[in-house]
């Protein structure tokens, strides 16, 4: 199995509704052989880039109600402005949650996150980036698009993957 990346049009039954077709979004691709030992290509649409940074004194209201993801919106669409972005969307949603950090780790003690979803590869560092230079440390933000879908499906270079029946299209 091998991995790589490309953008294609969004096909719209692996995103979150409200998507336009016509937005470019990142598409992995995934080569193997199969039990024949036949070669085949695989697309997965609808995987995206995320990385985390802590809640610290974000209100979780103004997460709730899309106002942080919007404020985070427009700092990033500004700072892509030279990057080729293209586009005014560049923040896919902003969740809370509860996670547990290795630095300075103490069992048994999680504390308020952020997951903040992107809609491209690239515009997690102009996120990144946006965060550090406001002193707040992100985490999981350096990890590569192609490097992320395989560590969240427990994938390994050379190894096998199984696509469930469905849940493709030939």
């Amino acid at each position: 199995m091998d991995l790589d990346q490309y953008y294609g049009p969004a096909d719209l039954r692996f995103y979150p509704q409200g998507t336009s077709a016509a937005s470019e979004r990142p598409i992995l691709r995934i080569f193997g052989v199969n039990d024949n030992g036949n070669s085949i290509t695989v697309h997965v649409h609808g995987f995206q880039p995320y990385f985390y940074v802590r809640a610290g004194t974000v209100d979780r209201q103004a997460i709730d109600s899309g106002a942080f993801a919007q404020q985070l919106n427009t700092a990033v669409a500004q700072k892509s402005k030279g990057m080729g972005a293209g586009t005014t969307r560049c923040v896919e949603k902003v969740e809370w949650c509860m996670k547990q950090t290795l630095m300075n780790y103490q069992a048994e003690k999680r504390v308020p996150f952020l997951k903040i979803t992107m809609i491209a590869p690239h515009m997690v560092s102009a996120a990144r980036n946006i965060f550090e230079s406001s002193g707040q440390q992100t985490f999981e933000s350096n990890v590569v698009f192609p490097l992320r879908f395989m560590i969240d499906y427990d994938l390994s270079g050379g190894g096998w993957c199984a696509i469930r029946e469905g849940k493709y299209k030939v």
